[in-house]
């Protein structure tokens, strides 16, 4: 609500389609795209200011106000392909530890793009020829991210440009969305288009894996967007975009414990 008084510079009638925050203490901006691929990067400054209510205004007493600036720092967009051809931007992601900051970009052509905390571009790296590209990202361990596309997951170094293993793959439907159990396994929850819920293990032993831990009962036609809590698994069922008649869907909640097959509304 406070962003939405500034003026971030995207131009008039482009709309911002994606928003990322720092999520380190040592650093405070916020990442923004619009649908044309223009990543803009502001640094911000929020202050809290007690205030005395002045005579003629209501009620006296105190309160508080909350003031946002916003200090334009760098702008770019993904790169275009050799031909000339734009490539979209599917995901976005800074990543902020201690001094060191990166923007990560994920684009339909399957490529993921590190930028420098100025905007000059670090490297660029295809790390899958799925249809549709990179289709998301999440942070991982240091300096590490997960990408997902419609076939496959895995690991990309954003200091060293490059996969640490080769990608996970082996599911039928579409990958819709996804979600790492932080709670100390190395376990990736996959939900399929379909509705399926699939737990891939990554690690077996001191060796990386990629294998199938288990299979969530089907309990929905529509796939599950997913958040990982303390070794449980949020999941809300959300119809695609060419779904017809969503409004006809319940969309429940479920929780599922990762040692369990069972399953219960909320």
């Amino acid at each position: 609500l406070l962003l939405d008084a500034l003026d971030l510079g995207h131009g008039e009638g482009r709309v911002v389609s994606q928003m990322q925050l720092s999520q380190s203490l040592d650093n405070h901006f916020v990442m923004t795209a619009d649908e044309q691929g223009e990543v803009r990067v502001h640094n911000l400054k929020v202050v809290s200011r007690t205030r005395k209510a002045e005579a003629g205004e209501g009620e006296a007493g105190i309160s508080r106000e909350l003031s946002l600036s916003s200090n334009f720092s760098c702008a770019f967009t993904v790169p275009t392909s050799t031909g000339g051809e734009a490539r979209k931007l599917n995901t976005m992601l800074p990543i902020d530890r201690g001094s060191q900051t990166y923007f990560v970009t994920g684009d339909s052509s399957g490529g993921i793009a590190v930028f420098h905390r100025n905007g000059t571009m670090k490297g660029r790296v295809r790390v899958t020829e799925d249809p549709g590209g990179v289709k998301g990202l999440l942070r991982s361990q240091g300096q590490m991210i997960l990408f997902y596309s419609s076939h496959s997951f895995g690991f990309f170094s954003t200091s060293q440009l490059d996969l640490q293993h080769a990608p996970c793959d082996g599911w039928e439907s579409p990958l819709y969305n996804l979600a790492q159990d932080q709670s100390g396994g190395n376990r990736i929850i996959l939900s399929l288009e379909d509705g399926d819920v699939l737990v891939y293990s990554t690690q077996k032993g001191n060796s990386k894996a990629c294998d199938l831990a288990l299979k969530f009962p089907h309990v929905s036609v529509m796939p599950f967007k997913l958040q990982a809590f303390r070794g449980h698994i949020m999941a809300l069922p959300t119809p695609l975009e060419e779904t017809d008649r969503k409004a006809d869907y319940l969309r429940d909640r479920k929780s599922t414990r990762l040692n369990s097959s069972h399953s219960q509304d909320l």
